[in-house]
């Protein structure tokens, strides 16, 4: 882990730390929050983004490969929510992003198992993202990586999560300017 954040050190961040971190393990998850937090005092974003397929017919689908997709798509993400939230809340400021698949959308025969998990990732992101961004005042974002980004903006709007890309941009963020940008352009289109 430190050769990987010594490349990114090298390749411009500022600064960089590496962790180990299991997201299926609860002590393991708060121990690395609490090592951003020492080393940088706050947290500004959370990309919960780690995950695991198994594709095969469910009856085809073994117990542990279950248990393995249910610990990291699922519950790492609801783990890794309830360490850093906290500190963001605390911080009033922060961004949550939830990066799902289209298999949390729609499923094939083949992956039963892995779209229950990315059904229930997005349910429990889209039901934390009103709370969290109208009480809270904290960016959250939850979406699916096959589809182009304008897409996910529709989908995320349509399933009815907040995202105010004002807001975002008025406090440089990035994200806000470019999500402005493809709102303009589709109305455009």
């Amino acid at each position: 882990l430190e050769a990987l954040a010594a490349e990114c050190r090298g390749l411009g961040a500022a600064d960089c730390i590496g962790l180990p971190c299991d997201v299926t393990q609860g002590e393991s998850v708060r121990g690395a929050v609490q090592g951003v937090m020492a080393r940088f005092g706050r947290i500004d974003y959370l990309v919960n983004n780690a995950g695991v397929g198994h594709y095969r017919r469910f009856m085809d689908l073994t117990e542990g490969e279950w248990d393995e997709m249910v610990g990291i798509n699922l519950k790492g993400a609801f783990l890794m929510l309830k360490a850093v939230i906290p500190h963001m809340v605390a911080a009033r400021s922060g961004m949550v992003i939830g990066i799902s698949s289209i298999r949390g959308f729609e499923t094939i025969a083949t992956t039963a198992g892995y779209s229950a998990t990315k059904f229930g990732f997005n349910g429990l992101h889209q039901a934390l993202a009103p709370r969290v961004s109208e009480d809270e005042k904290l960016a959250y974002i939850y979406g699916e990586i096959e589809l182009p980004v304008q897409d996910v903006l529709f989908r995320m709007e349509r399933t009815g999560v907040f995202i105010d890309a004002r807001q975002l941009e008025s406090q440089g963020h990035e994200l806000g300017q470019k999500m402005l940008e493809l709102e303009e352009r589709a109305y455009r289109e």
